[in-house]
């Protein structure tokens, strides 16, 4: 494998690890030192990637993504949850057991990207072979977002959509209906230049 094409496949594997949803059929397994951190992600506004990375606190280099929605629109583009009542997702990542900070929260929209101002400033713990429920990211407008326990509304979508919420007891990160508002401060904007890697063609 050439250079140019060991890069192209490392930017898409760590598109693909960064943001993906686990599969419906995901089993959690305690022995593997991996959880499952679920919520859900809504917004007021068309379209976008709204999503918040979180770290964990003992290796910043193990990042995860809590995404809803896409950067471009397309014609299968998700935008409205039937189930939620709202625009947005649901999500389930696996992340690897720890603590875990939660960063800034973005909105990208074509080459253009909105971050806030400052991290959220939220912890949780992942604990292996266990589901922990992190709550629902609200975007309101596009320069306040809140964290809000939803589980009662929520947690039987998501039990519905992954098959291992079902089986595993699910752990709280908010309490019983907790609000907090405000998070990250403003958003500040700038604009991302795509970068083409050229890929020679082999002569015939």
């Amino acid at each position: 494998m050439n250079r140019t094409a060991k890069i192209l496949s490392l930017l898409a594997l760590a598109t693909i690890a960064g943001c993906a949803n686990v599969q419906s059929t995901y089993t959690l397994d305690p022995t593997n030192g991996n959880g499952l951190v679920v919520g859900t992600i809504t917004y007021e506004s068309y379209y976008g990637e709204h999503y918040v990375t979180a770290s964990r606190v003992d290796d910043p280099k193990t990042v995860i993504r809590l995404s809803a929605g896409s950067p471009t629109l397309h014609p299968f583009m998700k935008t409205y949850d039937e189930e939620l009542k709202m625009r947005g997702d649901t999500f389930a990542v696996e992340a690897a057991a720890g603590e875990y900070a939660m960063g800034k929260w973005h909105i990208r929209r074509g080459p253009a990207l909105y971050s806030s101002a400052r991290a959220l400033g939220f912890s949780f713990k992942v604990e292996p072979g266990k589901a922990t429920y992190i709550g629902n990211i609200q975007y309101v407008g596009r320069d306040t977002v809140n964290l809000q326990d939803m589980a009662k509304r929520d947690l039987p979508i998501l039990q519905a959509r992954f098959q291992a919420l079902k089986d595993n007891p699910v752990a709280f990160a908010l309490a019983q209906d907790t609000k907090l508002e405000s998070l990250g401060g403003e958003a500040t904007k700038k604009t991302i230049i795509p970068i083409f890697v050229p890929v020679p063609i082999a002569p015939r």
